[in-house]
């Protein structure tokens, strides 16, 4: 492929160049030392988002970082605030299916585990 110039190096040029403007977390998986190993071609960001407002304006304390306290949030939420915000959801998690929402965790969890060079085990009972 590289005889028919499909391939080129990855070690100088542009490539290289753009490679450097990318954030550290991404440059930590496509270098070894400085030789670049690879260049994503699409990089898709998963979040959560909420209505900050909202969230304020309801006193809902700190923001959740992980799905212990987002489930636990979800749950005051349903205990203490749906019926009286039938237009509201805390998140929209809740209005996806089981399916959805196993993948998601179980997506988090190997990128969490992946990027700490931990082994992942999902036999574990925690998990």
């Amino acid at each position: 492929m590289k005889e028919k110039g499909y391939l080129a190096s990855m070690q100088d040029g542009q490539l290289r160049d753009w490679s450097k403007t990318l954030y550290q977390e991404i440059q930590n998986v496509i270098y070894s030392g400085e030789e670049l190993l690879a260049a994503p071609i699409a990089i898709n960001v998963n979040s959560w988002t909420m209505d900050e407002t909202m969230w304020n304006e309801l006193e809902l304390g700190e923001y959740p970082t992980n799905y212990d306290e987002l489930f636990e949030k979800i749950a005051v939420w349903l205990d203490d605030y749906a019926s009286e915000y039938p237009d509201y959801t805390l998140s929209d998690i809740q209005q996806n299916g089981m399916e959805m929402l196993v993948a998601a965790v179980m997506k988090d969890y190997i990128i969490q585990k992946c990027g700490s060079g931990r082994a992942i085990h999902v036999q574990k009972r925690c998990f």
